[in-house]
């Protein structure tokens, strides 16, 4: 029942921001955690061939899932 006081209390200081989550745990001291965006290399003619036809097979099969779905009562 305590914290329920301390919220109320941190409220009445606060207002809407006392209600907001704040961050725990400690602070990292790493800057250069970020994520870093990788640019994919090109891809190859037979690389771009395969993708086209796995591509078009995924597109079969989904077709045949509905067909199974509206057949089934």
């Amino acid at each position: 029942m305590d914290c329920y006081i301390l919220g109320f209390a941190n409220t009445k200081e606060l207002g809407y921001n006392g209600l907001v989550n704040k961050q725990k745990g400690r602070k990292s001291n790493k800057t250069d955690m970020k994520k870093k965006t990788i640019e994919p290399k090109p891809l190859s003619e037979s690389e771009r061939e395969e993708l086209i036809r796995l591509r078009a097979e995924v597109e079969t099969m989904k077709a045949e899932i509905e067909v199974v779905k509206k057949g089934s009562p």
